[in-house]
């Protein structure tokens, strides 16, 4: 891994694959994400320290966000928000029963 950049208290590493590895400085935990872009990088970490909630990301984009968030309550609704859209595409299937003489 290759050290890229270091943005508002966050290490941005360039890993061996191409990717990108996002961490906090100076935590304890291991707690990281692996982002594709070092723009998403940027925006990821934007993001969580606004406490953003996003309407119009993929599930990836949200899970990263809660792996790199200290605070309970922004990491409870963004679960909210991931758990609702995984139930939005689980709908029960719809028979038409009414038969027509």
């Amino acid at each position: 891994m290759r050290f890229i950049n270091e943005y508002k208290g966050y290490e941005i590493v360039k890993t061996m694959d191409g990717n990108f590895r996002v961490t906090k400085i100076g935590d304890e935990t291991d707690r990281h994400t692996h982002l594709e872009s070092k723009r998403a990088c940027f925006n990821v970490v934007d993001d969580v320290l606004a406490k953003k909630l996003p309407m119009k990301r993929c599930k990836w984009y949200i899970v990263s966000m809660i792996r790199l968030t200290d605070d309970e309550d922004y990491k409870a609704k963004l679960q909210e928000i991931l758990t609702t859209r995984e139930q939005r595409g689980k709908k029960e299937k719809y028979v038409n029963n009414l038969k027509v003489s």
